[in-house]
């Protein structure tokens, strides 16, 4: 899928290793609400795992350029979806996580025409987070123990085929 100039793919098991570096880098690790360093067979085990998970979809985020931008995942959960973003540490700072946000719900309402509501949960001292679910039409459904609560606020209705 291609719109914006941002591609939009599953994860294959060779996003792995990038998954795993993007995971561990300092500054990530900061906005995890788990935030030690995460072991490679840890990670291995959980995305080998998430992509034989039929309620998980991970979703790279791709430049024109086929750089790797960042992934896009959600966990499906009966008619409640949760969303949460991880970009490439070095494609920070150019406004491209709304980008994959708005492209990778565009791609999951097509495979997932079931759900209802998308949610994201972000740690209260994530604005950069926080910012680009707001730019990408979520709204703030509450703060609660040091955690934003948004939601999607685009009626998904209207976008199943």
């Amino acid at each position: 899928m291609v719109c914006a100039k941002i591609i939009i793919k599953n994860a294959k098991k060779n996003d792995c290793s990038d998954l795993y570096e993007w995971r561990n880098d300092p500054e990530t690790r900061k906005m995890f609400f788990v935030s030690r360093v995460i072991t490679w067979d840890e990670h291995k085990k959980w995305f080998e795992n998430s992509l034989k998970n039929p309620n998980k979809l991970l979703l790279l985020c791709y430049n024109v350029n086929k750089e790797k931008i960042g992934v896009v995942r959600f966990d499906i959960k009966d008619s409640i979806c949760l969303i949460s973003v991880n970009l490439n540490p070095s494609k920070r700072g150019q406004g491209l996580s709304s980008k994959c946000i708005k492209e990778s719900i565009n791609f999951f309402i097509l495979k997932f025409p079931l759900c209802e509501k998308i949610v994201a949960i972000v740690k209260e001292n994530n604005v950069k987070s926080i910012n680009s679910f707001i730019s990408s039409d979520f709204i703030l459904l509450e703060k609660k123990n040091k955690k934003i609560f948004l939601e999607y606020s685009k009626n998904l209705a209207k976008k199943k085929i």
